[in-house]
């Protein structure tokens, strides 16, 4: 087994990632069902100002977003999985409002979809966002979350 490294960072607010690290065990389960391993992951938590920055700069979109994945994988067929995964708090949030969805779980969907899509998922055509969403959900049947995020207790199931 490769020596794995998940990362949580937070890039431009004022966040603390205590508690994230309760999801590593959940993020390999994720990956293990998958038949593959993970090598490096990081997530950086943003604002959309941040995250708007890096859509135009690498994707050339000028739109908001509330996740990009990057593939830092040097090899498609690899077990190993390794990428930087960028999350906007502001649109989680915001996301979480207009679908009615409790913070946490929406936050938990952002986090599962990023690692989906290094697994190999995509959401382009409405086929891939149906399939997208499936897995998303299975993701979230799975974990039971208790994170204690910015001096709050947080509980979905």
């Amino acid at each position: 087994m490769s020596s794995e490294v998940i990362f949580f960072s937070v890039e431009d607010l004022d966040f603390t990632t205590n508690g994230l690290e309760q999801l590593k065990p959940w993020l390999k389960k994720i990956a293990k069902n998958a038949y593959r391993e993970i090598e490096s992951l990081s997530y950086m938590i943003c604002s959309d100002n941040y995250l708007l920055e890096i859509h135009k700069k690498y994707l050339q979109k000028d739109s908001l977003t509330d996740i990009i994945t990057f593939d830092c994988g040097e090899l498609e067929s690899s077990s190993l999985l390794c990428g930087d995964i960028y999350i906007s708090l502001d649109r989680v949030k915001a996301n979480s409002i207009e679908l009615n969805q409790p913070f946490i779980k929406e936050f938990l969907r952002v986090v599962a979809h990023g690692l989906l899509h290094l697994l190999g998922y995509r959401d382009k055509t409405k086929q891939e966002q149906k399939s997208m969403r499936h897995q998303e959900n299975l993701c979230l049947e799975m974990k039971e979350a208790l994170l204690f995020i910015n001096n709050k207790t947080i509980y979905y199931k």
